[in-house]
């Protein structure tokens, strides 16, 4: 199964590009399957944040004029990522920075390089303490760059509670982001 945030998904092979038409499919059949258990699809997804922990997702773009100003600007703010990174985002310490247009992952903690094996883009990843994730990434039809943020709420008690707490803290990142590194 494969998904990107703009296109739709993709499952299986017999259809080679995303398709949302199989997607929909697949969602009916989840949700028939889960009606048979009296469940609703909510009911299911709850269930899965229960047993994985809850996983949230934020995209935020920063836009920039459609201009070679714009473009400049663009590049400036992720070669100034890539010759200053930041040792903490929101706070919460930075341990490894992966650079796909040099292919190499540093250990923040111990110093130590090694080579990613993705193809060269024009992509910053930053892992959090926490197991957070920050993905910078220039967009290639607009004069945009997304900032990408995933967190994950292992330990969930009340589903309802960690997700308005896993939200709080997606934006927490996205605005501590913003501010302290965004020109």
């Amino acid at each position: 199964f494969g998904a990107e945030e703009s296109y739709g998904s993709l499952f299986g092979t017999t259809v080679r590009d995303k398709d949302t038409i199989s997607s929909a499919c697949l969602i009916a059949e989840v949700a028939a399957l889960a009606k048979r258990q009296n469940l609703t699809l909510t009911d299911r997804l709850y269930q899965i944040y229960e047993r994985y922990g809850v996983h949230r997702e934020s995209l935020t773009s920063l836009s920039f004029s459609d201009s070679a100003t714009g473009l400049a600007q663009m590049n400036s703010l992720m070669q100034h990522l890539r010759k200053a990174p930041p040792s903490s985002i929101a706070n919460i310490p930075v341990t490894t920075l992966e650079d796909y247009a040099s292919q190499e992952a540093l250990d923040v903690q111990h110093h130590t390089t090694s080579v990613l094996q993705l193809p060269k883009s024009d992509v910053l990843r930053f892992w959090l303490a926490d197991r957070t994730k920050v993905v910078i990434r220039p967009s290639g039809t607009e004069p945009k760059v997304k900032i990408y943020v995933e967190i994950v709420q292992k330990s969930v008690s009340d589903v309802e509670r960690s997700i308005r707490e896993a939200d709080e803290r997606l934006e927490q990142i996205v605005q501590s982001f913003q501010q302290e590194f965004v020109p």
